[in-house]
């Protein structure tokens, strides 16, 4: 793979020296940490002043250093190469590919203030209303041109679609889509390439790659999992898991385990959610049905919070529209740009 090398200029070395110490990536410890993956943390770097200028801050992805499966470090360069190539406005913007001080290839992104899974997860500790509806059709619009560039314009699924990889800047000023290092290869009818699988995260997969195993998809299992989304702003919690989850009384939380707020982690677990107590009146301490009833559930539309009023009607057609069981009966992205543009008209 091409290694990303850093310009040289023969004709001002003091600006050479500059421009290595500005990608100079300092120890994991030295930056305060804004997200976690599967097997990688993001930081914050913030830069030093170029010329007297205030830089921006980077985003920085690196391979957690206690994961050592080489398979992290390979979707990693995936990204890289995926993403140095993608230029879009609601795709979070490629910066560089540096090396930290512990010799770990790291990818400098754009930085946004936060993800729209934590800003999910923010609001439901505080209320039960859903999101604004202007605020949802700025995030639906925004991912939505995302998609129809990936789809139609670069021949790429996304293929790991949720609320965790939508970045949020300002208060809704915009939506971008990150993370790209399970990205699917497909044909230009949209159909996945013979040798890529779809990855994904389980409980915002579509009905067709739980079935096939991830391979043979299409781009509009990115829609079923885009009508999750906009299924999260409305009820504040990710697709299939229950509102209230009762502790069991047998689970003994691991101080020293990181959660993974990117909802990598099997949203499961070992938890049975309906506590210990079998219906039948006949303890399971394994929690099988529990966890039927569960995995029952994935690939399915969720039911939508009772009560919602007329003003989010759009978007619940909208979810109902690209959650529909058969891949066919789903838009493609540059429908639903056409719906939300005729629906901003009228």
């Amino acid at each position: 793979m091409e290694q990303m090398k850093t310009p040289v200029s023969k004709k001002n070395p003091a600006f050479n020296r500059l421009l290595k110490n500005t990608i100079e990536i300092p120890d994991s410890p030295a930056m305060p940490c804004i997200g976690m993956g599967s097997g990688v943390n993001v930081y914050s770097f913030a830069r030093s002043p170029m010329g007297g200028q205030a830089r921006s801050p980077w985003a920085i992805k690196k391979i957690n250093r206690k994961v050592t499966v080489p398979e992290y470090e390979s979707r990693l360069l995936a990204e890289v190469d995926v993403l140095r190539n993608l230029k879009h406005p609601n795709i979070v913007g490629f910066r560089a590919v540096v090396e930290s001080k512990d010799g770990h290839k790291c990818l400098a992104m754009e930085e946004c203030e936060t993800s729209l899974g934590d800003l999910i997860e923010e609001r439901g500790e505080t209320s039960k209303e859903p999101f604004a509806v202007d605020n949802i059709l700025t995030v639906a619009s925004d991912i939505c041109k995302a998609l129809s560039y990936l789809h139609d314009e670069c021949l790429l699924l996304h293929g790991d679609l949720k609320s965790y990889n939508v970045l949020i800047r300002g208060d809704f000023e915009v939506a971008k889509l990150c993370d790209f290092g399970v990205t699917v290869r497909v044909n230009t009818k949209g159909v996945a390439l013979p040798d890529q699988y779809y990855v994904g995260t389980k409980i915002w997969s579509a009905p067709e790659v739980l079935e096939n195993d991830g391979a043979g998809v299409t781009t509009k299992a990115d829609i079923f999992s885009y009508g999750l989304v906009l299924w999260e702003m409305l009820s504040l919690r990710p697709p299939h898991i229950p509102e209230e989850i009762p502790d069991d009384p047998s689970d003994n939380d691991d101080p020293s385990d990181n959660d993974d707020p990117s909802g990598n982690d099997d949203p499961s677990g070992n938890d049975d959610p309906s506590g210990n107590d079998d219906p039948s009146g006949n303890d399971d301490p394994s929690g099988s049905s529990c966890e039927e009833s569960f995995f029952g559930k994935l690939g399915t539309r969720p039911e939508l919070p009772t009560g919602l009023s007329s003003v989010y009607d759009e978007v619940i057609y909208l979810f109902n529209w690209c959650c529909e069981a058969e891949p066919d009966a789903r838009p493609s992205a540059i429908q639903i740009q056409d719906f939300l543009q005729a629906s901003k008209m009228q």
